[in-house]
């Protein structure tokens, strides 16, 4: 049935279909994943873009699969050398996915990230299948589109950096202070340059070439104006591992290789970042003197996070929480006695890849995790030491060096869709170049195994594309609602929570809407329902706490309030609906506490401070009501109901 395995270099295909297939599915993880984003929509919203063209390549390459077995009427499989890791790290996946704390959310993912089971699938099918259905010398052309891709997406970051924007999507966090090209983030934007730049780099020493050349040199700057920590310490790693590449290739470089032209080049590489290096000492020497400073907001948040990401794990070691369940976990456990806006912002990822991995999967999924890239990188170090081929040795040397820098940046970030599927392109770009085991079963496939991956095509493609159809569905609403069609917001975002309806955030825009419009019973029930899907998620229970309170139900309010902050300790609205309920009803010891803390929590809201000021004047406290107003009236300067009860409360002194 299964023929002897061999060592070998992956052969030319047979098929035509199979070659373009896979050659184009490899094209738009290159280029088209990383370039697209979409227009008139929040900066850290592209991901839905993203990972639809990346599942979509992912099913290109199955079908590509298929056609080559379809053609040769057997199945043909190019097995990596890192084969068994791979599919042990895919049962993990699907484990934790099926134990997780929240498994529809471990399935899809969470809206907005959409790094679930399917995209991780998703991900390991092109680590896996690019061997088998690209070419030999495709391999050459993939990485030529790698870095024409980063040419584009590098220069465009520099001109952003010197103000140069056409304002496609709308203002961001990051706007008009660190670049993030077509990424939105740039931490994202960073790791994305230290993946490529060492194969940029090795290819500069095969072949001087422009695009080689313009990306070195627009990606170092680039990179400089993310002012990623993350990025610059992977840069710095990368850079003294490029020089003994570069050492060792002038000692084994071939006749008719034009050394002095590249050694030419490699020095104005070296020049420009010295001089990049240089004129913005200040601004790096300060950026990095805050990563050791516990006192900045950024330094004492990541550290804070990592603790209590680490208390969290240490409550579910073995296989962890499920993939994409850091948010709703992590939330629960804010920590009431930490009052820095950084610390208290609700997190999705806690900022650190092992971390991460082992808060989704476990001590078992991190040993897994592990054994797979201990098992990329001993390859790579296996074939470097027996390869005779100078070009070869670079081509592996660059891919290995770019995905170890990607590893490094992680450490302090996280996956995401814009990245991460050109890290494992250029993992099977890797297992292409050394080779594979051929595996072959002689007879006719069997048809189960057709509709079997059929089947897992359909799995990956129709739910990312419905989110992407409810994405687009939901922005009509939103842009509806703006030009004031009240009555097509409702449908659209009807529509949108009835297309992705394991998406909350389509239900609750819905919600909104029809609160909006005074449907209440209509609202409520959306809520509910919103509730019911994921239980965990805290909007829901808020929303009917705020339409409770409007309406005098204070139990049903309170109620809902605290089933709200029990999911999210630090809502401000749902804890200042608990205090005013708990004042109505006379407790107002619980009352103040509750101020108070939201007064530390947002020092900048003039809310707590008005109902402290209200609930002393009541009591008498007359110094200590001025003193809560005046501080209200401070924040918030014309509001006439604070003007109003400072002056009653100058006139109940007469």
């Amino acid at each position: 049935m299964v023929s002897k395995a061999k060592n070998s270099k992956p052969k030319a295909p047979d098929s035509y279909l199979h070659n373009k297939l896979g050659f184009t599915s490899a094209i738009i993880i290159a280029v088209f994943v990383p370039l697209v984003f979409a227009p008139n929509i929040a900066q850290e919203a592209f991901s839905t873009w993203k990972v639809n063209l990346a599942i979509i390549a992912s099913v290109f390459l199955i079908l590509a699969w298929l056609a080559r077995w379809g053609m040769e009427s057997r199945i043909i499989l190019n097995r990596p050398y890192y084969f068994w890791p791979l599919l042990l790290l895919g049962v993990s996946y699907t484990i934790s996915t099926v134990f997780s704390v929240n498994p529809m959310i471990s399935f899809f993912g969470s809206h907005g990230r959409f790094e679930g089971l399917l995209t991780y699938l998703g991900y390991l099918a092109i680590g896996l299948l690019i061997p088998t259905v690209t070419r030999r010398d495709d391999v050459e052309r993939l990485i030529s589109a790698l870095i024409w891709a980063g040419v584009l997406i590098s220069a465009y970051g520099v001109i952003q950096h010197f103000g140069i924007d056409w304002k496609w999507w709308e203002e961001g966090t990051f706007a008009g202070e660190r670049v993030f090209s077509t990424f939105g983030n740039p931490l994202t934007l960073s790791g994305y340059i230290v993946l490529i730049f060492p194969l940029a780099f090795t290819r500069l020493l095969k072949r001087p070439q422009l695009s080689t050349i313009a990306f070195i040199l627009l990606g170092a700057s680039a990179l400089l104006f993310t002012y990623s920590r993350s990025g610059w310490l992977a840069f710095a790693i990368e850079i003294p591992l490029l020089a003994v590449i570069f050492f060792r290739w002038l000692k084994l470089a071939k006749p008719g290789v034009p050394l002095k032209s590249t050694s030419i080049w490699a020095a104005v590489v070296v020049l420009v970042i010295v001089v990049l290096a240089v004129i913005y000492s200040g601004d790096i020497g300060s950026r990095i003197a805050s990563a050791f400073d516990q006192k900045s907001d950024t330094a004492s948040a990541r550290l804070h996070l990592w603790g209590l990401t680490l208390d969290m794990i240490q409550k579910r070691p073995i296989l962890g929480y499920g993939i994409d369940t850091f948010l709703q976990v992590s939330t629960r456990s804010l920590d009431l006695t930490q009052y820095s806006f950084e610390i208290n912002k609700r997190y999705d990822r806690p900022h650190s890849d092992i971390l991460q991995v082992t808060f989704s999967l476990g001590f078992v999924g991190l040993m897994i995790y592990l054994l797979f890239f201990s098992a990329y990188f001993l390859g790579i170090l296996h074939f470097l030491r027996k390869q005779v081929n100078i070009d070869d040795r670079l081509l592996v040397a660059g891919l290995g060096l770019g995905v170890f820098g990607y590893l490094v940046s992680l450490q302090f970030y996280f996956s995401t869709v814009g990245v991460t599927p050109a890290m494992w392109l250029m993992v099977g770009l890797t297992a292409s170049v050394i080779g594979s085991r051929e595996i072959v079963l002689k007879n006719h496939v069997p048809g189960i195994l057709t509709l079997a991956a059929l089947g897992f095509c359909l799995l990956l493609l129709i739910p990312n594309l419905m989110t992407l159809a409810a994405d687009i569905v939901s922005r009509k609403a939103i842009d509806a609602e703006i030009n004031g069609d009240r009555l097509s917001a409702v449908s659209n975002a009807k529509l949108a929570s009835q297309i992705a309806p394991w998406q909350i955030d389509y239900l609750l825009q819905y919600g909104e809407l029809l609160e909006a419009s005074r449907d209440i019973d209509g609202a409520i029930s959306v809520y509910k329902k919103s509730m019911g899907i994921n239980p965990e998620a805290y909007e829901g229970y808020f929303r009917l706490a705020q339409i409770y309170y409007r309406q005098n139900d204070y139990q049903a309010s309170l109620n809902y309030a605290l089933a709200a902050l029990e999911r999210y300790p630090l809502k401000y609205d749902a804890r200042l609906i608990y205090a005013l309920i708990s004042a109505a009803n006379g407790e107002i010891d619980v009352a103040v506490e509750n101020l108070q803390l939201l007064t530390k929590i947002d020092p900048t809201n003039f809310r707590a401070y008005y109902y402290l000021g209200l609930l002393y004047r009541d009591l008498g406290r007359q110094d200590d009501a001025k003193l809560y107003l005046q501080k209200a009236l401070s924040l918030s300067p014309n509001d006439p109901n604070l003007k109003q009860a400072l002056s009653s409360l100058g006139n109940s002194r007469k």
